[in-house]
């Protein structure tokens, strides 16, 4: 509350000028003060005249109003009492340290109480809470509060007491809010990180402030450390650029002693890395038929030295990260579409290539026409004839081929076609897949590699070969087999080197499936892939025949063996009839 009271004394000005006091010095509103006229070298006979300044509206101006009672005043009667004046005070502030309307259970708040009063000490002080006394009178203007809950919200007040005078005076209210303990919330604008680039975190308490920010990082093989980020807008560490990849966390700090918040969820960042991935299949053909097998290897290109675990992805086909850069399945239809590979360090959960391009698979079911290949061997020398022979139900059949430089042709392109046979004068040097074709009928696909005349080749099976059978590969030079003095290799491994010209396996079985390789004399074959079918692949005819033989020889035991009982049970009945 303000107001103003001014008390004139008018003197000839060649006389004393009285001087004007009040007591108590503070005021307040609705409290009453004394107001004391002196005159200096006082002496007896002084009259005192009191006026009260009043504001004229409306133009703003003053006049000086005589208070009653006070014509014909004695020294005695120089004072006056006031029961009620309207004059300038300064209320009572309540102010807290922190300065937060919003705090959270276990953090505490310090209440300063200011009379407005300067340094003057004659006072005692209060705080009320929702009207009623939270902490008693007494002489401290700061409180420190108890570790807060929830029931601390409210509406609080100080109150200041003069202990001289009982009077009092009321401060400002402050509203506080207290809410259970917070947890950070961490957001990412995206997890994973580009190729020299970063990810960007935001950790923030929703509806508080004053927050610093920790950040955490761990991995899977690594505990729990502090993270020291770059920072990206200011010291409060509220958004911070890593370019690790791993397991991120952040919890909000504030106050003194420093209160803590519970620990975000966890955001998990993965870095992207330079090297490239590259699938290849064997064999390489575009279409497959149900049963055939197929070989998928992943290659990394740089990082040699590195130990690589691999991640794989197709149609109906997810195999997590493994050790092995290969997979190797039975196809069915139901395995056509898009296959691609990653790979990652194996000692960087959080780290990795980009997917590989992907290649596209495409089965049918079985194949309706077949291709015959001679001579049947898979690699061939460039100036030596071949020829590709189709069967099946049609009289209409083409041959095609389509080279490792990605190039389709037919047979008229490259050869010469004679029925359903397409001849070869010359071999393509490299790799390249053959087919037969008519209508919509296809046949299976074989891989034929041309090699250079002063080269080596092996001689392996163009078609797989059935668990169970045998198979013999060899070494050959342009103008003659060789007979001894032979290496063969396996997925690059040394299988045999002894003196012999030849490399046989007996019984077939799926392990023997894999690249081969021969060497001789310093020269060195390409490898090709030598793969092997299941026994259920082969005709079904034979099996069921035996099987139709079994149980017509177990159907005529049975007949058998009733046909005795009956003829033993006639027999019994006539003897005892006799």
């Amino acid at each position: 509350m303000t107001g103003l009271i001014e008390l004139v004394v008018f003197l000839p000005p060649d006389k004393a000028r009285p001087d004007l006091t009040v007591c108590p010095s503070w005021l307040s509103p609705g409290a009453s003060v004394t107001l004391n006229c002196t005159v200096t070298n006082q002496s007896a006979g002084w009259s005192f005249f009191w006026y009260q300044i009043v504001s004229v509206q409306p133009n703003n101006s003053y006049i000086y109003e005589l208070l009653p009672g006070s014509i014909d005043g004695t020294e005695q009667t120089s004072s006056i009492f006031v029961s009620s004046c309207l004059c300038s005070v300064l209320d009572a502030v309540l102010m807290t340290d922190p300065n937060w309307s919003t705090f959270f259970t276990g953090e505490s708040v310090t209440f300063i109480c200011d009379m407005n009063e300067g340094e003057d000490a004659d006072w005692e002080y209060k705080i009320n809470k929702d009207g009623r006394d939270y902490v008693p009178y007494n002489t401290h203007q700061r409180y420190t509060s108890e570790p807060l809950s929830t029931g601390d919200s409210g509406d609080y007040q100080c109150v200041g007491r003069r202990r001289s005078s009982y009077s009092t005076k009321s401060s400002n209210t402050v509203s506080l809010t207290v809410s259970a303990k917070p947890k950070a919330t961490l957001t990412a604008d995206t997890t994973t990180i580009s190729v020299g680039g970063s990810v960007t975190l935001t950790c923030s308490v929703q509806n508080s402030v004053g927050w610093k920010y920790e950040w955490f990082r761990r991995t899977q093989r690594t505990s729990e450390v502090l993270v020291d980020p770059v920072r990206t807008n200011d010291e409060l560490n509220t958004v911070i650029s890593v370019s690790q990849g791993g397991i991120y966390q952040c919890r909000g700090t504030r106050g003194k002693p420093v209160y803590y918040t519970d620990i975000s969820d966890e955001v998990t960042t993965e870095k992207t890395l330079s090297n490239e991935a590259v699938l290849r299949r064997q064999p390489d053909w575009t279409q497959m038929f149900s049963g055939e097998r197929i070989n998928l290897t992943c290659e990394i290109h740089g990082g040699e030295t590195t130990l690589w675990m691999y991640d794989w992805r197709g149609p109906q086909y997810y195999v997590p990260w493994t050790d092995d850069n290969y997979q190797t399945f039975r196809v069915s239809e139901s395995n056509s579409g898009d296959y691609m590979c990653r790979s990652r360090p194996s000692d960087d959960s959080y780290s990795s290539t980009e997917w590989s391009k992907s290649i596209t698979l495409s089965v049918s079911g079985k194949s309706s026409a077949s291709l015959t290949v001679n001579p049947d061997t898979v690699q061939h020398f460039g100036s030596k004839s071949a020829s590709l022979r189709c069967d099946g139900n049609s009289t209409k059949w083409r041959v095609s081929r389509f080279t490792d430089d990605g190039f389709q042709r037919q047979c008229f392109f490259w050869g010469t076609m004679n029925g359903s046979t397409c001849n070869l004068n010359w071999m393509w040097y490299g790799n390249a897949v053959y087919w037969c074709e008519s209508g919509s009928a296809f046949s299976n696909a074989v891989n034929i590699t041309g090699q250079y005349n002063d080269g080596i080749i092996l001689v392996s099976p163009v078609h797989p070969v059935t668990e169970g059978d045998s198979v013999t590969l060899g070494c050959k030079l342009r103008t003659q087999n060789v007979l001894s003095n032979v290496f063969f290799y396996k997925d690059n491994k040394l299988i045999q080197n002894d003196s012999r010209g030849e490399m046989s396996i007996s019984a077939v079985s799926e392990s023997d499936e894999g690249f081969y390789k021969c060497q001789y004399s310093g020269k060195e074959s390409p490898q090709s892939w030598m793969a092997v079918k299941s026994v259920s692949e082969k005709s079904s005819f034979p099996v069921l025949l035996i099987t139709g033989l079994v149980c017509g020889v177990l159907l005529i035991l049975i007949l058998l063996f009733l046909l005795v009982c009956c003829c033993r049970k006639i027999k019994g009945e006539m003897f005892y009839i006799q």
